[in-house]
């Protein structure tokens, strides 16, 4: 398992759930190190926690598993952080966790080494006991048979309470700690006490509006406010989003309803029990939006409903070349449910609507223009190391589609002073204009 910092070993090694692991980082000595090497090497124990000390010059010909709890900054220390599994012709999985903001690292990795990741959600529950109980049969078959006669009686009395089926099914329920109800999780984000839902379309939707107006005929509105981590699907003909648990029988029981009352349903509603093809993460919107029932807080991700002023990030900010704002490139749009142009001129009922032809408004006030980045993964990177929050970022393209190293940006509004602040920056020896929108700089000057 390899971590960023020193700090992170040190906090996986003194977790209560991970069993037989030991750490390796530059704080500990090199005598030390070496015996903790080749104890692993030997199996010994399972699980090495180590930071990138180990990722180059070890060559251990039986790792299986490689786990990177968040992706390096740069495709060559994923490289040999990965080549420490698959050795000498062997198999070897590769499993990196990541969160929004690693998304453009994940980008960049694929991109320069030239792979594709395949996008998994958080392990269910029930997967980690399943896993688990293969271990539980590896572990019975090293019990001596000596030592079977001592449970005879416990045995006869387990199965002539239970049943032999059950008896054997709650001992291995207690060996493996699970005498509780299992709790939901999250394919999403993990977070326990949430049910992953998918609705699925017939047709593409352009925003994920679309959706929450589905769920607002299926929820009262309270409730739809408690759905959660909404994400679409890359062909925009379907969505991803949490349901809390309590909530779970409630909603089914109400899509169940709405079908037996339409003749035709343009959407599926089923529980997730694998994640599809869902679009990358965007940056997302912080503040208040308003939609047609009033205002409410913006929130993280597609985690709450919103109309078109809320912007969904799977359109592009600015409109493309020859786009017009009724054509569905330059801008969000409404979604339907009856199958008929999203561009009608009136609201759908599930978000405001707007007068055909007639852009939506945008607040530019913490907008800023960066100039000396050619990318857009450039400018989130420069972010990044400098804290700075964002919400959208847009690189000026030629008619070549060439970079013209100048991008506007919307910062969080805590972080615009800061942002104005890096001014005169130095990225791979070119200094940075930033200034408001407003007051662009000539690249000129």
């Amino acid at each position: 398992m390899f971590t960023q910092t020193k700090a992170d070993a040190n906090e996986l090694y003194l977790s209560e759930k991970l069993k037989g692991i030991e750490v390796l980082h530059g704080d500990i000595p090199q005598q030390q190190r070496e015996i903790t090497f080749r104890g692993f090497k030997e199996g010994r124990f399972p699980i090495l926690v180590a930071t990138d000390v180990a990722s180059r010059g070890l060559d251990i010909p039986d790792v299986d598993l490689i786990v990177q709890c968040e992706p390096p900054k740069d495709v060559e220390t994923y490289i040999h952080r990965s080549g420490r599994t698959a050795r000498a012709g062997r198999g070897g999985t590769v499993i990196t966790f990541y969160a929004k903001k690693h998304a453009s690292l994940i980008t960049r990795i694929e991109k320069m080494a030239g792979i594709t990741f395949t996008r998994i959600g958080a392990p269910q529950p029930e997967d980690i006991i399943r896993a688990s109980s293969k271990f539980i049969i590896e572990g019975l078959k090293k019990v001596s048979a000596e030592a079977l006669p001592l449970f005879q009686e416990t045995a006869t009395e387990l199965v002539k309470e239970f049943g032999a089926n059950k008896a054997l099914l709650l001992t291995l329920s207690f060996i493996s700690g699970n005498l509780n109800k299992i709790k939901k999780r999250s394919m999403l984000s993990g977070t326990e006490g949430f049910v992953t839902y998918q609705v699925e379309t017939e047709t593409e939707f352009r925003t994920v509006s679309y959706v929450w107006g589905i769920l607002r005929r299926l929820f009262p509105a309270d409730e739809v406010e408690l759905v959660k981590q909404m994400r679409c699907y890359k062909n925009f003909k379907g969505a991803a989003f949490d349901i809390p648990e309590a909530l779970q029988a409630k909603f089914e029981a109400a899509y169940e309803a709405e079908k037996g009352r339409m003749k035709f349903m343009s959407y599926v509603v089923k529980k997730t029990s694998e994640l599809p093809d869902l679009k990358d993460f965007d940056p997302m919107p912080t503040g208040n939006y308003y939609d047609r029932r009033g205002p409410m807080q913006g929130r993280d991700g597609f985690s709450g409903p919103r109309d078109f002023h809320s912007r969904p990030y799977s359109q592009p900010q600015y409109p493309q070349a020859g786009a017009s704002p009724s054509s569905g490139r330059g801008y969000p749009q409404h979604g339907r449910d009856d199958g008929r142009s999203p561009h009608d001129g009136h609201s759908n009922g599930y978000g405001a609507g707007r007068d055909a032809g007639h852009a939506p408004r945008r607040d530019n006030s913490n907008e800023i223009f960066i100039w000396g980045l050619k990318t857009e993964d450039d400018v989130k990177e420069f972010l990044a190391d400098n804290k700075i929050g964002w919400k959208r970022v847009k690189t000026l393209m030629d008619e070549k589609g060439e970079s013209k190293m100048a991008s506007f940006v919307t910062v969080d509004e805590d972080n615009l002073s800061q942002a104005l602040k890096l001014n005169g920056s130095k990225v791979s020896g070119r200094q940075l204009r930033i200034s408001p929108a407003a007051e662009k700089p000539n690249r000129r000057q």
